[in-house]
């Protein structure tokens, strides 16, 4: 049975690094800038691999995306 959350997961993924691409492009050299950017990307990172999860019903695939 699918999480009715899945696709918000997935979309809070793409919103997440969005913010954060969108963070970094105002200074790339930024060191501040930067760290907020992989914060993003590591919790963007996160969210769609729990959306993947959450979405999937083949122990297989979950497999992939788990280990």
């Amino acid at each position: 049975m699918n999480n009715l959350l899945s696709p918000f997961f997935i979309l809070s993924s793409l919103a997440t690094f969005s913010l954060g691409v969108l963070v970094w492009r105002i200074d790339p050299k930024n060191k501040i800038y930067l760290s907020w950017f992989v914060f993003c990307a590591s919790v963007a990172l996160w969210s769609i691999g729990l959306g993947v999860l959450t979405l999937v019903s083949d122990i297989s695939v979950a497999n992939i995306f788990y280990g």
